[in-house]
């Protein structure tokens, strides 16, 4: 007889299996039927992040890395790192996102300045942090 699939086996199979970049909560939920406690899902996606299969990017948003064959630290999978795993987060969780004001001035001829940092404008509601090893993306508050 099998041994059931433990929450962590189904996470991990998940991850590896899905065309996403930025999971949810909420994702790893409906993945595990079996084991859809909250409390199991976040403990199993906590030791993948320790494993190095997953990043913590801010409260409950958890991104997809892969070893980098230079440093061999994690790094992200989505395309356009940060900034891209930051728009899918936003998709994800139904913000309506522009991008910040830098981006919009450098995309439109105003400015000549390339903006360096990820910056987005948000509806006044969204108040999370999202960052990756130290670096933290910018949300200007606006009316979307």
């Amino acid at each position: 007889m099998r041994k059931p699939r433990t929450a962590k086996q189904q996470l991990a199979e998940l991850v590896t299996r899905s065309n996403d970049d930025v999971f949810l909560p909420r994702d790893f939920t409906r993945a595990s039927p079996d084991s859809a406690e909250y409390d199991t899902v976040l403990r199993a996606a906590r030791a993948l992040v320790r494993e190095g299969m997953l990043v913590r990017l801010g409260y409950g948003v958890y991104a997809r890395t892969r070893q980098s064959p230079i440093t061999g630290k994690p790094m992200l999978t989505a395309p356009g790192g940060l900034e891209g795993a930051v728009r899918q987060a936003l998709d994800k969780l139904k913000v309506v996102w522009q991008p910040g004001q830098a981006a919009q001035d450098y995309n439109s001829g105003r400015s000549t300045q390339i903006p360096v940092n990820a910056s987005f404008r948000v509806a006044n509601r969204f108040s999370r942090k999202i960052s990756f090893r130290g670096k933290e993306v910018v949300f200007e508050r606006s009316e979307v």
